[in-house]
């Protein structure tokens, strides 16, 4: 802490900071201020002020963080509880106080490089435990860890990302999940926006959604005073408060803070590294909404369209791209355009309608470079087949009695590379019958094509009861 020399050297009648210093102490300091631990230093520094109205100030906001952090309801009892104590440590004399805050300064800021030697800055990986990233929406969003949603004006961006919100909200199950994937817990979301109106867009959209907007919170302009950036201190109080599952940046430029060019990645970095260490602290889906640049030389590719420095989706663990059909724009589609934690998941169709708000239509095989291209119907990039190419094996192995094991489609999937979601999902679209025969552990699945009666499969397929020898019972 950079007062920590200041509070050392600090004589009597010479102020220790300046005023604008002490708001940024206080700030910074959050509940510690009107905590014992950090108390007297609070008290010193607004003593140590040597102007009679500048000191009085600083009293009073020292005085309105205890109040503010001590009790919710501010009885006249509890406020002269705190105005004694307050006054009690006020009358301590300046050379007490100064003690007693250089100790509180000791005890929270780490010794310098020459009273305490470096210690090792490595760790064997032995000493790393591995695990799975955990997902909010699998895969699209990974826990604790930082997402960006971007898009060309107009697809939808908004009605997505309020959609997915609202589910959360609510913990609903929203239909492009695998039959795998949990449904998500009830959690809170955070959603700042400086684009869309609360009062004729979010709510209104929230509501058809069917969200629950008492777990729903946005940025109170009027009340909090300074804007609020993605790397704002603030958000750590508002967290503490109310957990989220999803905090929502929409849009990007409108949250580095005045002074960060977002096409410059020195200055970038610092904040997404914050951002990043915030999401993973709270175990929250932090999702950075972003718009995109027009194609041209060098840039046609989806990922290199999304606006600012190539930091952005560097430290985007997934990114997911909104888009249209090129064949029908009035389907919108979002493509998974990069997962560094996991397999990325299939692109999903969805419609905007009226009364209901998004409405999902099911996978696809459009790329995100598919969906942003801009150009005539049917112009598309390399198609996605891993999907196809799925379906086609299937096809191949339940051949014409329509029937396969369990055991012979994942036998298939290993030796095809394709991943058990993409197979069932290429189940799904086959419309493919599960019929399960047996008890545990003789149970035996086989998948069938729609056209084979299962009743009668069941039949045929069922081995007849073991017979009882009495010849081996025991005599009574």
């Amino acid at each position: 802490m950079e007062i920590l020399p200041y509070v050392e050297g600090w004589q009597p009648g010479a102020p220790v900071c300046t005023a604008e210093q002490f708001d940024g102490i206080m700030a910074a300091a959050g509940k510690a201020a009107a905590l014992p631990g950090f108390g007297h230093t609070a008290y010193f520094l607004a003593q140590s002020a040597t102007d009679p109205a500048e000191k009085g100030r600083r009293w009073q906001a020292i005085l309105s963080a205890r109040m503010r952090y001590s009790t919710a309801d501010h009885d006249p009892e509890m406020e002269q509880a705190i105005a004694k104590d307050h006054n009690a440590i006020l009358s301590i004399t300046a050379g007490e106080m100064r003690q007693d805050a250089l100790e509180e300064l000791r005890a929270i800021v780490p010794q310098t490089a020459e009273e305490t030697p470096a210690g090792p800055i490595l760790k064997p990986l032995s000493r790393v435990e591995p695990g799975k990233a955990q997902y909010l929406l699998h895969p699209y969003l990974p826990q604790g860890m930082l997402s960006i949603m971007g898009g060309v004006s107009g697809v939808g961006k908004t009605w997505l990302v309020l959609s997915w919100a609202a589910a959360i909200t609510r913990g609903a199950r929203l239909p492009f999940l695998s039959p795998f994937d949990d449904a998500p817990a009830v959690g809170n979301v955070f959603y700042f926006t400086c684009e869309n109106d609360p009062n004729c867009v979010i709510r209104p959209r929230f509501d058809m959604l069917g969200g629950d907007p008492s777990k729903m919170f946005l940025f109170d302009d009027d009340a909090a005073g300074e804007p609020l950036t993605m790397n704002d201190p603030r958000l750590e109080e508002a967290a503490a408060r109310y957990p989220p599952a999803m905090v929502i940046f929409d849009p990007i430029q409108s949250y580095l803070g005045a002074g960060v060019e977002m096409n410059k990645a020195n200055e970038v970095r610092p904040v997404l590294d914050w951002l990043g260490s915030f999401a993973k602290r709270h175990n929250c889906a932090v999702v950075l909404v972003s718009h995109m640049s027009k194609p041209g030389v060098g840039n046609s590719a989806a990922l290199d369209r999304l606006l600012g420095s190539s930091d952005f989706r560097n430290a985007a663990r997934s990114i997911v791209v909104v888009g249209s059909d090129p064949e029908d724009k009035e389907i919108r589609v979002f493509a998974h355009a990069k997962n560094s934690v996991g397999t990325p998941g299939e692109s999903q169709k969805y419609h905007i309608e009226s009364g209901k708000g998004v409405v999902y239509d099911g996978m696809c095989e459009l790329t995100a470079d598919d969906i942003v291209r801009q150009g005539q119907p049917g112009a598309r990039a390399k198609p996605a087949v891993t999907l196809t190419e799925a379906r086609k094996q299937l096809e191949e192995l339940l051949g014409p009695e329509g029937f396969a094991t369990l055991e012979q489609v994942e036998s298939l999937q290993v030796l095809c590379g394709i991943s058990q979601r993409t197979f069932y999902n290429a189940k799904k679209e086959l419309a493919l019958q599960t019929v399960s025969i047996g008890q545990p552990p003789n149970r035996k699945t086989w998948w069938l094509l729609p056209e084979v009666d299962a009743t009668k499969f069941k039949q045929e397929h069922t081995p007849p009861p073991e017979q009882m020898n009495f010849a081996k019972l025991p005599a009574n």
